[in-house]
């Protein structure tokens, strides 16, 4: 199992199913990036949009406004997912946050992510 020097202030829980010893456990690489898109989505609107000096800081100081956001965002961004996408879309629903993948009888795959 991966071993981090130090923890992630931010993406916890993703980095320790990343890392998880059952790869069952484990993000698809579609939950991965569908998280990491609304993250990403969000974090334009909100800081880029009011902070437009934001890409000329240094990276201390992005990395403290980006923690900042994480840390107010997260939960609210947690709440969108389990909401958006029901238990039988999430292992252990009530603990990990992300969007998983969904095969229906036909094997097709299905997603619903207004993330995109």
């Amino acid at each position: 199992k991966m071993a981090f020097q130090e923890e992630s202030p931010i993406f916890v829980a993703l980095l320790a199913r990343c890392t998880a010893d059952d790869p069952k456990r484990r993000p698809t690489a579609i939950e991965i990036e569908k998280t990491l898109d609304l993250y990403i989505t969000v974090f334009n609107e909100i800081i880029l949009k009011k902070h437009p000096s934001y890409m000329n800081l240094s990276t201390e100081d992005k990395n403290e406004i980006f923690i900042a956001f994480y840390q107010k965002f997260h939960p609210l961004a947690t709440e969108f997912i389990r909401k958006k996408f029901p238990s039988e879309f999430l292992d252990n629903s009530e603990n990990v946050p992300g969007v998983k993948v969904d095969k229906d009888a036909g094997n097709q795959i299905r997603i619903e992510c207004p993330m995109q």
